[in-house]
């Protein structure tokens, strides 16, 4: 596993934990610098593109139902409206940046040829993605 993938986990980890937005910023940027052409084996670099490509996937999942929670707080939440509003706007910005790297990455590395659309396939259906990335990602 590349050390940036795994600080990309870590940091989608962090988010988990206190929920602060940043997180999902610095995973983005992680993912964006993966390099694909460092491993030497060609299985490594496929089994490289999948852990990242499920990576961006589950970013893309995070920010979805923050920006929900955000919408739509549960009763109980605490924060303020100006608060909650801070935060969707910096979850909106993250939002919008991962978006594009994500399309960027997704555009430059796979193809259409059948490997490629299955592996697709394979890591969007284990993944709960909503249809609003799921069409800005791969329409």
């Amino acid at each position: 596993m590349s050390s940036l993938i795994a600080q990309a986990q870590a940091e989608l980890s962090a988010f988990d934990h206190d929920s602060d937005p940043q997180h999902l910023r610095v995973t983005a940027t992680r993912l964006a610098t993966v390099n694909l052409l460092l491993p030497a084996d060609p299985g490594d670099r496929l089994e490289l593109r999948r852990q990242t490509l499920a990576l961006w996937l589950a970013l893309m999942t995070r920010v979805d139902k923050y920006i929900a929670g955000l919408r739509m707080p549960v009763v109980g939440d605490k924060r303020s409206d100006r608060e909650r509003n801070r935060l969707f706007w910096q979850c909106e910005l993250v939002d919008r940046e991962a978006t594009a790297l994500a399309q960027q990455f997704i555009q430059r590395y796979y193809t259409g040829s059948p490997v490629d659309i299955e592996e697709l396939q394979v890591v969007l259906s284990a993944s709960d993605l909503s249809n609003s990335h799921r069409a800005l990602l791969f329409d």
